[in-house]
């Protein structure tokens, strides 16, 4: 009896030790980002497409090369790199709490809209839809919010906001944006300025917003405070 349990220890601990060693490279492989984002574009609007991404036990995620496109809506961003301050044992103990995450040199395009081949919403068989809405239904039943509980903290350096016309024209509408905001206990804080029209203007805005603390809840009862400073801008362009 004592072998076989000494043999069912050192197995048991061996498979544990593997699962700790691999679960990282496991996770970082293309195979792994390949099959997370076929499933997550199945449940959102447009299409999100991430070249590369490393994920460590202790060591922060990172995003290289993300594209997200929705032609339907005429919205493409592309983002360089993406960190998040917490590793996956972070992530794991501690779901809600997203760490520091950065998002280095963002482009939005505002493009006109395009009839495209992409789906402008999640999946449309009938299957996905009803497990969508069963989920949905157990969420209002429950009163949950997404963000309930959630502290994460965002930084965006040095963003664009373009605008691109039918005829190929392009027309910057935000240059040099910085965004530092903070989620905690349903309130979103945030500190944005960014240049705008000729290059000489500029736009600053400080304020906070308490999302709805249940899920379902009208958009009318959001509240807002936002102190906005605008100097030397001009709307010609724009």
């Amino acid at each position: 009896m004592n072998k076989r349990w000494k043999y069912f220890l050192t197995s048991a601990l061996v498979l544990v030790l593997a699962f700790i060693v691999l679960l990282p490279p496991v996770l970082s492989s293309n195979f792994a980002r390949r099959l997370i984002l076929a499933r997550l574009n199945e449940r959102i609007p447009g299409e999100l497409i991430v070249k590369s991404w490393l994920v460590g036990w202790s060591q922060g995620v990172l995003c290289r090369n993300i594209t997200y496109r929705n032609p339907d809506l005429g919205i493409r961003v592309t983002i360089p790199k993406i960190t998040c301050s917490h590793g996956l044992l972070e992530l794991v103990t501690a779901p809600k709490n997203l760490g520091f995450i950065t998002v280095d040199s963002p482009v939005v395009e505002i493009t006109p809209r395009l009839k495209s081949g992409l789906k402008s919403g999640p999946a449309k068989n009938g299957f996905s839809r009803s497990r969508r809405e069963s989920r949905k239904g157990k969420e209002k039943e429950t009163g949950l919010s997404p963000w309930e509980g959630m502290v994460a903290e965002l930084l965006v350096k040095d963003g664009q906001v373009n605008a691109s016309s039918a005829g190929g024209k392009i027309t910057g509408l935000a240059q040099h944006l910085e965004l530092h905001s903070f989620l905690s206990g349903g309130v979103i804080t945030f500190d944005l300025k960014f240049g705008a029209g000729d290059k000489k203007g500029k736009v600053e805005a400080q304020g906070s917003l308490n999302l709805p603390v249940r899920q379902g809840t009208s958009p009318e009862t959001l509240l807002a405070k936002v102190d906005v400073k605008i100097a030397d801008l001009q709307l010609k362009e724009i």
